[in-house]
C-alpha cells in the first residue's frame, strides 16, 4: 500500500497542485508523522512551482512558530526559508540545449524537474515536441506523468496515445481536465465515506483509492468493475489492519474467485 506521503507525491506529479495543498492541510498530522521534513518541502515547493513564494514563505513562517518542532526541523526550515529568498531575487537564466534538456529529463525525477521547469518558463516548438516524446516513449512513469502535467499547463494541442501498463488512450492534454476526471469518480468517492462501519477502514481505501486515481489518469475508468475495485480496496485495507486477516474467508463471503480478485489486482494495480 502507498502510504499518505506517496499519494502525496503522486497527486504532485499530476501537476494537479490545488488538490495536493488540500491533500496536505487534510492529512497533515499524519504526513508530518510520517517525516516532517518531506511534508514541508512539498507544501512549500509547490507554492514555488505555483509561482508564489510569499505563500512558501508564510508556510515556513507557520512551522517556525509552532511549538516543539525539532533541531532537525528548525535548521532545515532555515535552509528552505533561505532557499526560498534566493529564489526571489534576480538571476543569471541557465539556458539549455535541446539535448542539455532531454539528457535531465532521461536521468530521475529530480533531473527531470529541472529540465519541465525550464521548459514550462521557456517553451517552444521544439521543446513541446520534447515533451511529447517523454508522454508517448518516455519509460519513467513518474517522468511521464510529469510530461503531461506539463503539457496540460501548455496546452499542448496535440492528439497523442498515452499507455500505462496494458491500457492505452487516445488523449489531447489541451482538453484534459484533472478536476472533471475526479469528478466522474464521485460515485466511488461517495461510497468510500461511508463504505464501512470502521472510519479506519474507510480511511485506508479513500487513500488506495486516491493512489490508484491519480496514477490511472489520464486512463478511462468507465470499464472498471467497481464492485471489485471496492472489494479489492476493502480487502487490502483489511490487511493492513489486520495481518492475520483471511482473504479467502472474506473473498467467499462475496462469493468472489481467489482468480478473480487476482486477475483485478494485478490488472490496475
Amino acid at each position: 500500500m502507498s502510504n499518505k506521503l506517496e499519494v502525496l507525491a503522486s497527486i504532485v506529479d499530476s501537476g494537479a497542485y490545488d488538490s495536493a495543498l488540500s491533500y496536505i492541510k487534510s492529512n497533515e498530522e499524519e504526513l508530518l508523522a510520517l517525516n516532517p521534513v518531506k511534508t514541508i518541502e512539498y507544501n512549500v515547493k509547490i507554492y514555488l512551482f505555483k509561482n508564489e513564494p510569499w505563500s512558501a514563505l508564510d508556510v515556513i513562517n507557520d512551522f517556525q512558530n509552532r511549538p516543539l518542532i525539532s533541531v532537525e526541523v528548525e535548521l532545515y526550515l532555515r535552509e528552505l526559508k533561505d532557499f526560498v529568498f534566493k529564489s526571489m531575487q534576480p538571476k543569471k537564466v541557465t539556458t539549455y540545449s535541446l539535448g542539455e534538456l532531454e539528457e535531465l529529463l532521461n536521468k530521475d525525477t529530480k533531473h527531470a524537474d529541472i529540465a519541465f521547469k525550464y521548459i514550462f518558463n521557456n517553451p517552444t516548438q521544439e521543446t513541446d515536441e520534447l515533451i511529447i516524446k517523454m508522454i508517448t516513449n518516455g519509460i519513467n512513469e513518474r517522468v511521464k506523468k510529469m510530461a503531461l502535467a506539463i503539457a496540460m499547463e501548455l496546452k499542448i494541442d496535440q492528439n497523442l496515445t498515452w499507455t500505462y501498463r496494458n491500457f492505452s488512450t487516445k488523449i489531447n492534454p489541451s482538453k484534459l481536465n484533472f478536476d472533471e476526471y475526479e469528478t466522474n469518480l464521485k460515485d466511488i468517492k461517495d461510497t468510500l465515506k461511508s463504505y464501512s462501519k470502521n472510519i479506519t477502514i474507510n480511511n485506508i481505501m479513500n487513500e488506495l483509492f486516491d493512489d490508484f486515481m491519480y496514477r490511472f489518469f489520464p486512463l478511462p475508468i468507465s470499464e472498471i468493475n467497481k464492485e471489485m475495485m471496492l472489494i479489492y480496496l476493502e480487502a487490502e485495507a483489511s490487511k493492513l489492519l489486520d495481518p492475520s486477516f483471511d482473504i479467502f474467508a472474506f473473498l467467499r463471503r462475496g462469493n468472489i474467485e481467489f482468480s478473480q480478485f487476482e486477475t483485478f489486482k494485478t490488472t490496475y494495480f
